[in-house]
Parts: C-alpha cells; sequence; structure tokens
C-alpha cells in the first residue's frame, strides 16, 4: 500500500489514522482541550534540516509504521530499559507539516513517560524527530539529500531535533473553537 493509499484509511486494529487535513501548526488544539495525556505534536516539516537534508512528506509509506504506532524517547536511544513513552493515535499531513496526536503512557505504567510527559506540558520539551528509512533520494544544493520517497519507522519526543521546525507551539482554545476544529 503506497502512501497515497493510506492517507485517508482508519485503522481499527490499533486506533490509528492518517488524515491529510490539517489546520496550520498554531491551531493545533492543546491540553486544554483534549483528553488527558493526549498532545499533538509536530514530528516534521519540508524544512532544510541541520544536515542540508529535505523531507518530502507527501513521500512518507507509514503502513508498517501503523502496526506499531510506538512513540519513543529520544528515538529509543536513551539508555532507559525501555523507550516507549506513548502511542500514535493519529498522523497528520497538512502542507509542509507531518502532525501526530500522541497519548503519554500512564505514570503507573511508566515514570519515564510521566517525567517526559510533565515535562513536555510545562513548554520544557518542545522538539520532537521523526526516524526513516530512505526509499528515493537525490543530492540538493544544501549539501545533503532530498527524500522524495521514506519510510517511517519511529517518532520520538526528543531534546534537539534535526529539523529546527519540528517543535510544538501550543495554542489553548475554547470548547467551540476546539469543536470546530475537530469537525472540519
Amino acid at each position: 500500500m503506497r502512501h497515497t493509499n493510506i492517507l485517508h484509511k482508519r485503522f481499527m486494529e490499533n486506533d490509528t489514522q492518517i488524515s491529510s487535513s490539517f489546520p496550520p501548526s498554531s491551531f493545533i488544539p492543546q491540553p486544554s482541550s483534549l483528553p488527558p495525556r493526549q498532545r499533538w505534536l509536530t514530528l516534521a516539516t519540508e524544512a532544510v534540516d541541520r544536515a542540508g537534508d529535505i523531507l518530502i512528506l507527501a513521500g512518507m509509506d507509514a503502513e508498517n509504521f501503523l502496526n506499531n504506532p510506538q512513540f519513543l524517547w529520544q528515538h529509543g536511544a536513551s539508555g532507559a530499559q525501555v523507550n516507549t513513552i506513548g502511542k500514535v493515535l493519529e498522523l497528520r499531513i497538512e502542507t509542509g507539516g507531518l502532525f501526530a496526536l500522541v497519548e503519554y503512557a500512564p505514570s503507573e505504567i511508566s515514570p519515564l513517560a510521566e517525567q517526559i510527559y510533565q515535562m513536555d506540558l510545562a513548554g520544557m520539551l518542545p522538539a520532537n524527530s521523526i526516524g526513516f528509512s530512505p526509499i528515493e533520494y537525490e543530492a540538493n544544493e544544501f549539501g545533503g539529500y532530498t527524500f522524495t520517497k521514506w519510510e517511517l519507522i519511529e517518532c520520538s519526543k526528543v531534546e534537539l531535533p534535526m529539523n529546527p521546525e519540528a517543535v510544538d507551539t501550543a495554542k489553548s482554545l475554547t470548547a467551540d473553537e476546539a469543536a470546530d476544529w475537530l469537525l472540519t
């Protein structure tokens, strides 16, 4: 299944979905309008990253990722015994942005998830990142590569993202604003 086929498919087995319709990141509903422990995150954009690479979001293949939509801390390389801090409930692509609705694991299951969640809520960890496997790419004028087709492997909350635009800017919404956003 190619990315164009999965953009509108609902995955009932793991309750994860992908959609291609999404408001600008400045209008992402945040804690006041979401169920507890859920957050919308900016995972990637099409901006040139710190290595000179560009990720074409329409080239994403998330089929395998959706079979195990884990949300990790530091790409699973933190040294913790378990790096999973939650799960991805939904992926959305907007022009220039890949967004995920994540749910942090409960504090009684994962003290690490609780610590990261509290720091995220406090605005101390706004950065996110993805791990991917290149499928098609070409050299670009920024000294890196433009990845036109790629497989999403994982998404993470991180301290320092490769993509400087993969940071969250939360905006609290009224109940009416959140309902309007969810229904459009």
